[in-house]
């Protein structure tokens, strides 16, 4: 077992100890005991032996037929199959018996891993590495054919739900962006980063409605006490990621009217906020000025 063609291997009482005991040294093994008459052991090894091949060999099976090795069988006390057991540093750490869906083999692998300290990387994570530069370099539709690759396997995954919803985003797609974004799985829509896509997709569909910068300007020279031009300029200003001067024109707008069209400004501060970020150090300071207004 020292090479990634022989990630699954067939083996026997007499070459327990080297398979699974002396291998689990280096990474975990997982240990299939199976039988040939056994239904539930053919539901579950085509699905057993797909999940182990998507982490390129970082975690090995071991398939052992009892009717043909009832040693070790016995030793681990299993009385049903199929039985399914994880081998880390010459133990065993964790197991189950019986028929599994591919999520829950898929689960079982993850704490295993989790067990193990053991750094991995599957074939879900070189899609989401490419997917993401394919993002960054603009191909958008490659990129989010990528990431539903992703979710064809994981729906929950957190990272692939993001680059779809970004993918759109860029595109400047944001009916199809909210779309995605409505149909993340319930266990994972309360992220924060979820939050923040909402924010941005209602920001930047607000924005992109707004005239230019240069018209806003001239009849704000024209009209220079006017908040509602003010206003203008500070979503032309967030259109052109010109945010450290949005956020001075909003909080002034703030400062002069705290009341004008129901708070409007403050409104549109939270917003911007929820778009950047919590952490992001504009954020941070125009908080601290935000604050400082209301108390004044």
């Amino acid at each position: 077992m020292n090479n990634l063609d022989n990630i699954i291997k067939e083996s026997s009482d007499n070459e327990f100890i080297t398979d699974v005991i002396d291998a689990s040294n280096e990474y975990p093994i997982i240990v299939d005991f199976w039988a040939p008459w056994c239904g539930p052991c053919k539901n579950l090894t085509p699905n057993l032996e797909k999940v182990i091949k998507s982490y390129n060999g970082k975690i090995k099976l071991v398939k052992i037929n009892i009717d043909e090795n009832q040693g070790v069988a016995s030793q681990l006390r299993i009385q049903s199959i199929p039985a399914v057991y994880a081998f880390f540093q010459g133990k065993p750490i964790d197991g189950f018996m019986g028929a599994q869906t591919e999520n829950q083999i898929k689960e079982f692998i993850s704490n295993i891993i989790t067990k193990s300290g053991v750094e991995v990387e599957s074939d879900l994570d070189k899609i989401l590495e490419n997917a993401n530069i394919n993002l960054e370099n603009g191909l958008f539709e490659k990129a989010r054919n990528q990431f539903q690759e992703v979710l064809d396997e994981d729906n929950k995954n957190i990272t692939a739900n993001v680059g779809v919803v970004k993918s759109y985003i860029a595109e400047k797609n944001f009916d199809d962006a909210l779309n995605k974004l409505n149909s993340i799985p319930k266990e994972i829509e309360k992220e924060p980063v979820f939050k923040e896509l909402n924010s941005e997709i209602e920001l930047l569909n607000k924005v992109s409605k707004t005239r230019s910068f240069g018209n806003i300007q001239s009849d704000l020279e024209k009209n220079p006490n006017s908040l509602d031009l003010k206003f203008e300029l500070a979503l032309s200003q967030i259109a052109n990621e010109e945010y450290e001067d949005s956020i001075e024109n909003l909080l002034n707008i703030f400062k002069i009217d705290k009341s004008w069209e129901n708070g409007k400004a403050k409104d549109q501060l939270i917003q911007l906020f929820d778009t950047l970020g919590n952490k992001n150090e504009l954020v941070l300071k125009a908080r601290r000025k935000l604050s400082s207004i209301i108390f004044s």
